[in-house]
């Protein structure tokens, strides 16, 4: 599965410098061949040749010595355990390569998360999340550098390794095995902590966008309640202002009732005194009983307009002190609503202080 996924990163356009010494083998190879062929005497019995990295042993003359046949045998299998050694260091060169383009990915990986998060923190238009927003990309960031700077001390404590190793190939599968556990620990833990953030900023955003709701709902009951207030003070004016009409259509009525009284009477006391002087006292006996009955019109007049003017004051006063029972009802209701938004607020805050500490 770490092949595979070696394999997988190596697919990238990632391209690092070579390891340098990656390959000391050749000069080693060469020193060796020098001393075989300085060892011959005569004609070889066996002449060995590599081609591409194959032996090919030729048979010679049997006339040399024993110990010298021996000794060739010997030579030989210290070139073929000097190629095999040179084989094993090389994959474990290109495996280092890997690594340091697996490493160079999760770099560019862990930037493209923090060019996201950034973008996804510009899109958040509240000043509650901005230090806190902060720290935890410092964190990241920190995090992200101290990855880097402990597999740069793996990548060159493993080249000093290979170059110690050039002359034998004990424990080589055994650094490979480990170096393959690091990075496995090191890819793990690094997975935890980038899902650990995004998990951590999708809750915020889901706060955030709940917290918003909340506000435009109590924003929208206000306007309701605004609203409502408002057609009722609407109403209130049309009604006093129609009792207001009725009054003044009354006292029109009343007003012209008096002129026409007082018209009927003057012509009726010209008439009376034209058509007989001598019944004079007959006339001023009926002006005094007319006189009374009109000043008791009048008191009947005044009286009716008088409890029509206290019947609408009533009325009136009755209605707006209904309006203001509804008005003190309404802003309790939204200053209860707001004070749960605020405790809402403050437990966020509460929270979000809670992860930054």
């Amino acid at each position: 599965m770490v092949k595979k996924k070696i394999y997988d990163m190596a697919k990238t356009n990632v391209v690092l410098p070579r390891i340098r010494g990656a390959r000391p083998h050749e000069r080693s190879f060469d020193l060796v061949e020098q001393e075989y062929n300085a060892i011959q005497v005569g004609p070889a019995r066996r002449i060995t040749v590599e081609d591409n990295d194959r032996l090919i042993v030729n048979q010679g003359d049997d006339s040399v010595h024993p110990r010298l046949h021996a000794l060739e045998d010997k030579v030989t299998q210290a070139i073929i355990a000097q190629n095999v050694v040179l084989k094993e260091q090389q994959k474990v060169t290109e495996a280092i390569n890997h690594q340091q383009q697996m490493t160079q990915a999760l770099i560019d990986k862990a930037f493209q998360n923090r060019e996201e998060f950034l973008h996804n923190l510009s899109e958040i238009q509240g000043e509650r999340l901005e230090d806190t927003t902060r720290h935890l990309l410092q964190d990241h960031i920190r995090y992200i550098t101290s990855i880097v700077k402990r597999l740069n001390q793996d990548i060159e404590g493993l080249e000093a390794e290979i170059r110690a190793r050039d002359h034998g190939i004990l424990g080589t599968n055994a650094a490979v095995g480990k170096l393959e556990v690091h990075n496995v620990t090191s890819l793990q833990d690094l997975r935890g902590r980038i899902v650990r953030c995004d998990a951590s900023i999708a809750k915020h955003s889901s706060d955030i966008k709940t917290c918003f709701g909340d506000i435009q709902r109590v924003i929208n009951d206000q306007y309701k309640a605004h609203t409502a207030v408002q057609e009722v003070v609407h109403k209130m004016e049309s009604q006093i202002l129609a009792l207001g009409g009725e009054l003044e259509k009354l006292a029109g009525i009343s007003s012209s009732d008096l002129l026409h009284m007082k018209k009927d009477a003057r012509r009726d006391l010209d008439l009376s005194t034209e058509r007989n002087e001598n019944s004079l006292r007959d006339i001023k006996n009926a002006l005094t009983l007319y006189k009374s009955s009109m000043s008791g019109d009048i008191d009947r007049i005044e009286s009716r307009m008088s409890s029509m003017v206290e019947k609408a004051t009533s009325t009136w006063t009755q209605m707006l002190g209904k309006l203001e029972s509804r008005l003190e009802d309404n802003v309790f209701s939204i200053q209860g609503r707001l004070s749960r938004v605020e405790s809402a607020v403050a437990r966020d805050r509460q929270i979000i202080n809670n992860l930054h500490a």
